[in-house]
């Protein structure tokens, strides 16, 4: 019986992790409706870029694997349409906040949670947004509910109006 069990929390973290990398996909696909030109990174589909398309600030997740606090190459591609979209409209706030799940320690978690953010804001730095446009904070797994983990990885950034 106990062996059946850990085959299913085995099968459960792998479906998780797929669950993670689907987050990190559908992240950029909401782009690809919106545009026409492609940017394409390591042969990836980043985004699709309509000209003159209204664009509409809202909040965008990164999802990160366990215990991970740097972007991985899809959250960096997003990171720089970010900045891309930022630069456009440079009178916006950036508020990113980073979340973690319930596995482990809350204090390491909410560790995890500001070092993920930080690791997105010092990306978006490198690519020209000033800290000062950017309010970065972490809550830890304060927002995670029970069972939900691989969906409270991540980093949420969103648009504050001026």
């Amino acid at each position: 019986m106990e062996w059946l069990l850990q085959q299913q929390l085995l099968a459960q973290d792998a479906l998780r992790l797929q669950l993670t990398e689907i987050g990190n996909s559908a992240a950029v696909v909401d782009y690809v409706i919106v545009r026409d030109t492609v940017v394409v990174t390591d042969t990836t589909v980043v985004a699709s870029v309509k000209p003159n398309a209204e664009w509409l600030p809202g909040a965008y997740n990164l999802f990160y694997r366990s215990g991970t606090t740097a972007p991985d190459k899809t959250a960096q591609a997003f990171l720089s349409y970010i900045a891309s979209e930022w630069k456009r409209h440079p009178d916006y706030q950036l508020v990113l906040t980073g979340y973690a799940d319930k596995t482990g320690d809350p204090a390491v978690n909410m560790q995890i949670s500001m070092e993920r953010a930080q690791a997105a804001a010092a990306y978006l730095q490198a690519l020209g947004i000033p800290a000062s446009a950017m309010d970065i904070k972490g809550v830890g797994d304060t927002a995670a509910p029970d069972g939900a983990n691989a969906l409270f990885r991540k980093v949420e950034i969103s648009w504050m109006a001026p």
